[in-house]
């Protein structure tokens, strides 16, 4: 099955931990003062800046669970390059700069780089990405106007998308839902995590105030699932990403976490597309809806499944679920065909 663990930065080290198993390891030691980060799935490649040094690096995310062949991608006319996010699409990096007050972008090897957007923003912190519909969004906690803005992914139609900063006005953390289209974000000033629409409308409340969300930082998501780092309790934590409930803490580190990213592909889903899912007895398929004769799923049959009855499908980990009347099972398995496994059985 595929990787999924968390990636996140503290300072002087980038620290993982494994989803699934729950084990702690460290990435990459001796840093300066790493803030941001980022990845690439499709190439294994992690991205961090240093607020200190004043850079942006890379390097390989390695089978055996390192970072190797680090180098520096980004050197030179940085001031506080405090976000960074992944075009996965186009394999561009997009950074701001919270001292410079701007925003720019590079190849994923620092090669390109231009500024996008420059002025007219106080303090810009975070900075998110949906490259299927190219739009860039970002958060400024000006005191006198706190916000968060958005723009095409090539600097174009500037607009402030959500201001209505009653309840709080440090916009924080910010990140993207893809398969709902909304944005998500953490206030630091209110302790509470919210969410809306691209366009900033129909904005929720999805947890405050908690003992766990008392100064939240960086925000990311994975499933039905919203993780965030906490600056006053030293936490990493989740709840659900609706109703902000069943919170539950990750791991409290010894110094205050920064960013947060999950590891895993979902989180970099390629342009969406369609497929007709339909079963048979003894066989699943998945095709394709304008080429019916080109199998979008791994095909599967005896041994596998035996008579099925009901199938469903889970976009967010592109799993298969399927019940087997004849062996009284649930089972799941990813598209691709690996990760099979039974779920229930009776």
């Amino acid at each position: 099955p595929f990787e999924a663990f968390i990636i996140f930065s503290i300072r002087h080290e980038i620290r993982k931990i494994d989803l699934h198993k729950g084990d702690y390891s460290l990435l990459v030691p001796g840093l300066r003062n790493t803030i941001a980060l980022d990845f690439h799935f499709n190439q294994s490649l992690l991205y961090w800046t240093d607020v200190v040094e004043d850079r942006i690096y890379r390097g390989k995310l390695s089978e055996n669970g390192g970072v190797s062949a680090i180098e520096v991608v980004v050197e030179h006319g940085l001031a506080t390059p405090e976000g960074l996010t992944v075009d996965w699409i186009a394999d561009n990096i997009y950074w701001i700069d919270s001292n410079l007050d701007q925003i720019e972008v590079s190849k994923l090897d620092g090669s390109l780089r231009a500024t996008l957007i420059a002025g007219a923003m106080e303090h810009p912190r975070a900075i998110a990405l949906d490259p299927r519909y190219g739009i860039l969004f970002w958060t400024d906690w000006d005191a006198n106007f706190p916000r968060i803005e958005s723009a095409s992914m090539s600097g174009a139609g500037r607009k402030t998308i959500y201001k209505d900063m009653k309840t709080g006005a440090w916009p924080n953390g910010l990140t993207v839902d893809h398969f709902e289209k909304r944005i998500v974000w953490t206030d630091a000033r209110s302790d509470a995590i919210y969410s809306a629409f691209y366009d900033g409308t129909n904005m929720i409340e999805i947890i405050r105030g908690h003992e766990y969300l008392s100064h939240p930082f960086a925000v990311t998501l994975y499933g039905s699932e919203v993780y965030w780092t906490d600056w006053r309790t030293n936490t990493l934590a989740k709840a659900n990403k609706w109703t902000g409930q069943n919170v539950s803490v990750i791991q409290k580190t010894s110094a205050q976490p920064f960013d947060l990213q999950i590891y895993h592909p979902s989180r970099q889903p390629q342009e969406m597309k369609k497929f007709l899912l339909y079963a048979r007895r003894s066989e699943i398929r998945g095709v394709d809806i304008d080429n019916p004769y080109v199998n979008f799923i791994t095909a599967f049959t005896v041994p596998d499944i035996d008579d099925v009855a009901v199938i469903d499908f889970d976009a967010s980990e592109e799993r298969l679920y399927w019940t087997d009347i004849k062996t009284q099972t649930i089972t799941r398995a990813f598209i691709n065909g690996t990760g099979l496994e039974t779920v229930i059985s009776r």
